[in-house]
């Protein structure tokens, strides 16, 4: 739903989708097999170039790397390879919004998006899995870094975002382009 916001809002921009859940990867091919704007790639997005073990729950909306979500139940293990954040960075031109929502993985992007300095290079959207993960100070610590180096970034999924902006009348293009931050606790106040 993510790439389908960006692409409305940005007809110009291209979409590189990462999906290295089996089952949701096989529909994403098949909903944009005609768009030629998109690019959906069977791949995790990790700290680093890698092979990991991917856990695909019974219920296809918890797939992680991280075993230790605590929602996760049983698994079927498969092996995925991974884009380091900054290799995908670097090989992007112009305009990137990166949207995470790596379901527990988000940390360890972070770090390194924030040691190597490619957090400069994209407009940054977290959606954060603190809830379900067993070492829930390590997000607060997370937020409180990129807070305290001046990252630019926002707490959600642009989707999520992109619907209530509408509803305020906020312009996403000046989210992204001229990097402005709307107050988005008010944004979301009527979200709940």
């Amino acid at each position: 739903m993510t790439t389908d916001f960006v692409l409305e809002d940005h007809p110009e921009w291209k979409a590189v989708v990462l999906e290295p859940n089996p089952y949701l990867f096989e529909k994403l091919v098949e909903k944009y097999q005609d768009e030629e704007r998109v690019i959906v790639m069977n791949s995790a997005l990790w700290s680093k170039d890698a092979q990991k073990t991917f856990y695909v729950s019974g219920h296809t909306g918890a797939s992680s790397l991280c075993a230790e979500k605590s929602n996760m139940g049983e698994c079927k293990e498969v092996e995925v390879s991974c884009f380091g954040v900054t290799t995908l960075l670097n090989v992007i031109k112009g305009n990137i919004v990166l949207n995470l929502n790596c379901e527990g993985a988000e940390i360890e992007i972070m770090d390194e998006l924030m040691e190597s300095g490619a957090h400069k290079k994209a407009m940054i959207f977290v959606q954060g899995h603190k809830e379900v993960m067993p070492n829930q100070e390590l997000y607060d610590t997370m937020f409180e870094k990129l807070d305290k180096a001046g990252v630019s970034y926002l707490r959600g999924t642009y989707g999520k975002l992109h619907k209530a902006a509408i509803k305020k009348g906020i312009s996403m293009v000046d989210v992204l382009i001229e990097k402005k931050k709307p107050d988005w606790v008010e944004l979301f106040s009527e979200e709940g």
